[in-house]
C-alpha cells in the first residue's frame, strides 16, 4: 500500500510537470482555434487544467505514506499539517498559508460581487499557479529539478527554432505560430531557467539565453527586451567563480554594445521605443502605447472601491466597456488592486515577495548544482514581477503554470536536501600516522 500511494502522489507531480512543459511549448497557439464566439482552444484548455488541478489538490493529501507524510517529505505544504517525526519548516508553512489566503479571498470577493466568465478565467489562472506550486513542492524528489530544467532547455530550442522561421517569413514583430508578445514573455521564463543551468553545462544550455534574447529583440516586445537584458545582467550573480563572472561580464558587454547599436541604428527597433505615445521616464522619453491613459482610467475606477475591489475579471470588463482600443489593463499590479482591492493586493504582495525572499535565501545557502533550481525560481519570479508592470502575464495559463512548476521545484529541492542532510551525519577522515588507514569519525557538528 505504501508503494502504491507513494507512486500515485509521484505520478501527480509528474503529470503537473509534464503539463507545465507542454503548455510552455504550445504557448498561445490555442488562440487561433475558435469553437464558438469568445470560446477558443485556450479557454477550453484553461478550464480542463483547472478541473484536473482541483482533483489533484483535493485527492493528493489522501495518498500518504505510513508515517502520514507525502513522498515529497513536506505534506504540510498541501494540507497544513506537520508530518510526524519531522522538523516543520515554518517558512514553507507561512508561504503556504498566504498563498491559500490569497486564493480564497479572490474566490470569495468575486462570488460576493459580480461573477462573470472573464472572472472565472482569471481565477483559473491564479489557481493554476498556486496549486502547481503546492502540488510540485509536495511530491517532487531529489533530481527532479535538474531533469525538468533539461527538458525546459529542449523546449526552449524548439520554440526558438519555430520563431526563427516566423521571423524569416514575416520579419520584425512576426505574428506566426506564436504571437510576438506571448513568445517574448515565455522566452524570459525559459531564460530564467537556462541561465543558472549554463554553468558547467553543454553548448545547448549556454547558447540558449543569447539566442532567445536576440529573438525577443526582434519580436518587438519592449518590456520583454528589458527583462531579457536584466536576466543576462543577473547571470554573474548565479556563479561564485570569479573567472566565470568575468566571462559573463565580457559577454554582457558585447550584448549591451550590440543592443545599443541596434536600438540607435535599426529604424524599426528605434521607433518601438522613441516614437508614438511618448512619456518621460527617468529623464528619457519612451513610447508607452497609450498605457498611461489606460492606467489612469482603471486606477480612478479602482479608487471607488479601494479595499475590496470589484471582483475577478472586473478590470478586463471595465476596460472593454469604456476603453474600446484595449482589451486588458496591461498592468497586473493594477489589475489585482481593481479586482480584489488593497486586501487582495496586500496578500499577493506578501506571498509573491515572500517567495522571492525564500528562493534568494535558498540560493545563498546552496552552492553549485544544488543552487540552480533556486536561482531559476528567483530569476523567473523577478522577471514575472517586472512583466506585470506593463502586461497581463497573470492571466496567461501558459506562463503561470510553468512558473508554478519552477517555484515548486525550488521548494521541493530544498526539503529534499534537508532530509538527506538529516539522515546522514557528516563524517571526516582521521589518518593514523603509523598505519595510514582512514578511520571515519563523527564530526563535532553532527553530535
Amino acid at each position: 500500500m505504501m508503494k502504491t500511494t507513494g507512486a500515485t502522489a509521484q505520478r501527480g507531480h509528474c503529470f503537473a510537470a509534464a503539463a507545465a512543459l507542454l503548455t510552455l511549448l504550445a504557448g498561445d497557439t490555442g488562440r487561433a482555434v475558435e469553437f464558438a464566439p469568445s470560446v477558443t482552444l485556450s479557454a477550453v484548455v484553461t478550464t480542463l487544467l483547472t478541473f484536473l488541478w482541483v482533483l489533484l489538490t483535493v485527492t493528493l493529501p489522501l495518498f500518504r505514506d505510513a508515517d502520514d507524510s507525502l513522498p515529497g517529505k513536506h505534506a504540510e505544504f498541501i494540507h497544513g499539517g506537520a508530518p510526524k517525526n519531522r522538523k516543520r519548516h515554518t517558512s514553507a508553512a507561512w508561504v503556504h498559508v498566504i498563498l491559500w489566503m490569497f486564493m480564497c479571498w479572490t474566490v470569495l470577493d468575486t462570488a460576493l460581487q459580480n461573477f462573470t466568465v472573464q472572472g472565472a478565467q482569471n481565477l483559473a489562472c491564479y489557481f493554476l499557479f498556486v496549486s502547481t506550486v503546492l502540488l510540485v513542492a509536495s511530491c517532487a524528489r531529489s533530481g527532479d529539478a535538474h531533469r525538468f530544467s533539461r527538458a525546459v532547455i529542449a523546449v526552449g530550442w524548439a520554440r526558438a527554432g519555430i520563431y526563427a522561421v516566423d521571423l524569416m517569413r514575416f520579419g520584425f514583430g512576426a505574428q506566426g505560430v506564436f504571437a510576438a508578445r506571448s513568445f517574448a514573455i515565455e522566452a524570459t521564463l525559459i531564460m530564467a531557467v537556462a541561465i543558472p543551468l549554463s554553468r558547467g553545462s553543454g553548448w545547448a544550455a549556454r547558447l540558449l539565453p543569447y539566442a532567445l534574447f536576440v529573438e525577443v529583440v526582434f519580436s518587438g516586445s519592449r518590456t520583454a527586451m528589458v527583462v531579457a537584458g536584466l536576466l543576462l545582467a543577473c547571470a554573474p550573480l548565479c556563479s561564485t567563480s570569479g573567472a566565470r563572472r568575468v566571462r559573463y561580464l565580457l559577454r554582457m558587454s558585447v550584448v549591451a554594445a550590440a543592443g545599443y547599436a541596434g536600438l540607435m541604428h535599426i529604424q524599426v527597433l528605434h521607433d518601438r521605443f522613441f516614437t508614438g505615445d511618448m512619456v518621460p521616464v527617468e529623464g528619457a522619453v519612451v513610447n508607452v502605447s497609450g498605457r498611461d491613459l489606460l492606467w489612469s482610467v482603471v486606477s480612478d475606477h479602482a479608487a471607488d472601491s479601494p479595499w475590496v475591489g470589484f471582483g475577478g475579471g472586473s478590470a478586463t470588463n471595465f476596460v472593454r466597456q469604456f476603453v474600446r482600443t484595449s482589451g486588458e489593463p496591461h498592468n497586473d499590479w493594477l489589475r489585482i488592486w481593481h479586482d480584489f482591492g488593497l486586501v487582495g493586493l496586500g496578500l499577493w504582495v506578501i506571498c509573491f515577495f515572500g517567495l522571492i525572499a525564500r528562493c534568494a535565501l535558498l540560493a545563498r545557502r546552496n552552492a553549485g548544482r544544488n543552487a540552480r533550481p533556486h536561482y531559476a525560481a528567483l530569476l523567473a519570479l523577478l522577471a514575472t514581477g517586472v512583466v506585470m508592470i506593463t502586461d497581463n502575464i497573470l492571466i496567461y495559463y501558459y506562463a503561470m503554470l510553468p512558473l508554478g512548476a519552477v517555484v515548486g521545484l525550488s521548494i521541493a529541492d530544498k526539503d529534499a536536501t534537508d532530509s538527506a542532510g538529516a539522515a546522514q551525519p557528516r563524517t571526516e577522515q582521521r589518518v593514523a600516522p603509523e598505519k595510514g588507514e582512514g578511520v571515519p569519525v563523527l564530526s563535532s557538528s553532527s553530535v
